[in-house]
């Protein structure tokens, strides 16, 4: 991804210098100071079967400014911010759903940052294990744990 960004820069006339960090140095203070005028990272923002980002979407989560969150972007959008507090007290899936489409396109048109490519997951599970259902809010599938059982 480096290398063909890079090529693809400088067909434009933009040096783009690539500068690989050691895992304990790119993920302390360096990024969570927000240290960087551009990183290519694989991130996974999935914090829970609830699709609340507020930990790094929100104002007041930037790290580099004395918030307590993963905003590294040092993203800020009063908007936004409203939204995610709305969003966090609906209880209803189709109340909530409508904020978060809100939300969704505001963060789409300031583009605070860029996702490149998408991981793609494969999952599996012993067979004869039923009712592990997949849900794409949530890192892993243990989420519903309560609920699985052995067919029997």
């Amino acid at each position: 991804m480096q290398q063909f960004m890079q090529q693809s820069f400088q067909e434009i006339g933009v040096e783009m210098k690539i500068a690989n960090l050691p895992p304990a140095v790119m993920w302390g203070d360096f990024w969570m100071q927000s240290k960087y005028d551009s990183a290519i990272v694989g991130l996974n923002y999935l914090i829970g079967s609830d699709p609340d980002t507020a930990n790094y979407m929100r104002s007041d989560a930037i790290p580099a400014q004395g918030g307590a969150g993963q905003n590294v972007f040092q993203y800020k959008n009063p908007e936004v911010d409203k939204l995610l507090d709305e969003g966090a007290t609906l209880f209803s899936p189709e109340a909530r759903k409508a904020v978060y489409l809100k939300l969704q396109a505001l963060v789409r048109k300031d583009m605070p940052f860029l996702t490149l490519f998408t991981f793609a997951n494969v999952r599996g599970h012993k067979q004869g294990a039923e009712n592990i259902t997949p849900n794409i809010n949530v890192r892993i599938d243990s989420w519903n744990v309560d609920s699985w059982h052995w067919k029997g």
